[in-house]
């Protein structure tokens, strides 16, 4: 299984988590980089390969980040139904 942390305090916009999400996973060079595009190819992966999304908020992200995972949760997890070879784990980071 493929394990995937999006940290969201590592990100300044939401353009960076899909550039990420798009290296991750190999995604295809027309990927729209946008909440659609990412649950159109998510639905394209092989029913053999296993992802896990872990999706870590802070509270030092800027709200309008925080606003922008939280939609990007929601399409995961939107994804997740579809294909149960995608799990999504979405949790509080705490500053240790």
């Amino acid at each position: 299984m493929q394990t995937i942390v999006i940290r969201g305090s590592r990100f300044e916009n939401i353009k960076e988590i899909h550039e990420f999400l798009a290296d991750a996973l190999c995604f295809p060079d027309y990927y729209g980089k946008n909440l659609d595009a990412l649950h159109d190819v998510l639905g394209e992966l092989p029913r053999t390969e296993e992802v896990q999304f872990v999706v870590l908020f802070s509270g030092k992200m800027e709200e309008n980040l925080t606003s922008k995972l939280e939609k990007l949760v929601m399409v995961l997890e939107d994804s997740a139904a579809e294909n149960p070879n995608l799990q999504v784990i979405a949790a509080d980071e705490r500053e240790e």
